[in-house]
Order: C-alpha cells, then sequence, then structure tokens
C-alpha cells in the first residue's frame, strides 16, 4: 500500500511539474459584429449552418404582453456580414439552430 501511494504522488508532481511548464493561454476579446439597424438587446446566440444566428429583443416582453413589440433575428457570416434579417411580433426566445 505505501509503495502505491508513493507511485501516486511521484506522479501527481511529475504531472504538476508538467502543467506548471507549460505557459497559460492568452484570451483576447474583440467585437465581433454590430447591433442592426437600430437594434438593441441581443437576447440569444447560437451556431448553425456556418453562420452566427443572433435574436434582439427590440423592446418585447418575455411574457407577450402588450406592447408586442418586434424582434430581430440576425444571420451573421462568421466575419460579421449581416447574411439574412429576419423579424418577428413578440419575443424570440431561446433561439437555437436544429439540422
Amino acid at each position: 500500500m505505501r509503495v502505491s501511494i508513493l507511485r501516486f504522488l511521484s506522479a501527481t508532481a511529475v504531472i504538476a511539474a508538467v502543467s506548471a511548464a507549460h505557459a497559460a493561454p492568452v484570451i483576447t476579446q474583440s467585437v465581433f459584429a454590430s447591433a442592426y439597424r437600430g437594434a438593441s438587446t441581443p437576447a440569444s446566440i447560437t451556431l448553425g449552418a456556418g453562420s452566427v444566428w443572433v435574436s434582439y429583443a427590440g423592446g418585447t416582453t418575455s411574457d407577450g404582453t402588450p406592447p408586442p413589440g418586434i424582434s430581430t433575428v440576425v444571420r451573421y457570416a462568421p466575419d460579421g456580414t449581416v447574411q439574412q434579417t429576419f423579424q418577428f411580433v413578440g419575443s424570440v426566445d431561446g433561439l437555437n439552430y436544429n439540422k
């Protein structure tokens, strides 16, 4: 039993040494795309069909009570350019892309 614990501790020390030798990843952020023509309040974001889909609530209420407002869904290309837009009366909640 003692030998097994020593092996475990030795292996743990090696893993810790190797982990410490690697630099932490560098994470940067940048603006992917601007809101579409006055759309506001981005709500859901999903990926599908090689595009990024974003729904904008546009002042709609989440429970559907008046005023209904208009939601906009924008399909962006990977470089952030607008491919298509869709408008709906009411709230778009839980946007999801299904194949």
